[in-house]
This record gives C-alpha cells, sequence and structure tokens, in this order.
C-alpha cells in the first residue's frame, strides 16, 4: 500500500517533490531559502542586469558582424541576420514589470529602444543599395552607441553588487608599452 509523500516509481517508494520548491539565488549570489516570489526590488534588479545584457549584446553583435552582415546584404539581400541581431525581449516585457524602474531610467529605456525600434523599421522595409545601408547602419548604431552607457550606468545603480561583465563598452585596455616608459 502506498503511504502520503511517496511515489511509486519502478516497485520502490521514492519521497516525493515538493512541488514548486527551486533552489534560486537571489542577484546578490545569495540562496532564497523556499521563497516562491520575488519581491519588487529583486525584480527590478533582475530585469536591470537582463537588460544591460541586452544592450551589450545588441551593440557588440553590431559592430562585430558588421562586415558579414553587409556581405549578405550585398550579394543576396539577406535581412533576417540583421534582424535577429537586433531582436529584443524588451518588447515582450510587460507593463506591470516595466513600471518598478524609476521615472528617469523609463525615460533612457525608451529612448533607446526607439531608436532600436527605428533601425528595425528601417531594415525590415528598405531596398537600399548597399552602400546607402552601410551609411545609415553607422548613422543608427552610432546612435544607439551615444544612448547605451548613460543607460547602462543608471541600470548598473539599480542592480548594486551585481557585477555584469560588458562586451561593448567596456574602457580600452591600458597600453602597456606606454606604461612602462612611463615609469
Amino acid at each position: 500500500m502506498d503511504s502520503p509523500g511517496r511515489i511509486q516509481h519502478n516497485g520502490a517508494a521514492q519521497p516525493a517533490k515538493r512541488m514548486g520548491h527551486m533552489d534560486t539565488m537571489s542577484t546578490k549570489g545569495t540562496k532564497l531559502e523556499d521563497k516562491k516570489w520575488l519581491d519588487d526590488q529583486e525584480k527590478m534588479e533582475r530585469l536591470a542586469v537582463l537588460i544591460i545584457r541586452e544592450i551589450d549584446r545588441i551593440v557588440f553583435d553590431l559592430e562585430f558582424r558588421r562586415e558579414l552582415l553587409f556581405s549578405l546584404w550585398s550579394k543576396e539581400r539577406i535581412r533576417l541576420p540583421l534582424l535577429r541581431v537586433l531582436s529584443s525581449r524588451f518588447y515582450e516585457i510587460k507593463a506591470d514589470l516595466l513600471v518598478l524602474f524609476p521615472p528617469q531610467v523609463y525615460q533612457q529605456l525608451d529612448d533607446f529602444y526607439r531608436a532600436l525600434d527605428e533601425f528595425i523599421f528601417y531594415i525590415s522595409y528598405t531596398e537600399d543599395m548597399p552602400q546607402n545601408l552601410m551609411q545609415k547602419f553607422d548613422v543608427y548604431l552610432e546612435d544607439l552607441k551615444q544612448l547605451a552607457p548613460a543607460l547602462i550606468e543608471k541600470l548598473r545603480e539599480l542592480a548594486p553588487g551585481v557585477d555584469v561583465e560588458l562586451s561593448a563598452f567596456e574602457p580600452p585596455m591600458p597600453d602597456l608599452d606606454e606604461a612602462s616608459t612611463d615609469s
């Protein structure tokens, strides 16, 4: 006869797993003991980190894949790789999460993602020749690069203690040759 709290598996009773229980970590790396929900502060911190990573990915990938993307457009007029680089989960975030951000940060988010949306719209419908596409690509990319650093800084302030590694916005490494001549 089966006892409560036991699951039959291959004829042997096994302890039942607790439903909905997950070993999760807070943004500060501490274990959340049996916590099944996040408070608004934790939601905002996690969302800030996700958005920072997404902005960095978009800008880095646009710069890193620039030549390949132009080559695909020039030879075959393929838009999909560029549209995939420009894809964003930000547009899927529900309003109840976005309202967690302070108004100034939300304004910066809106400015960045409007610029991204203009870029996406242009790429989605353009019939421009490769040279013209290249010029507009560079203008749109520069707009994103100008908007991103201040936004990333504000988002980092919302997630203190969380170190987010960036690829596109890290300061340049000092030249070791120059440093050794200064000594």
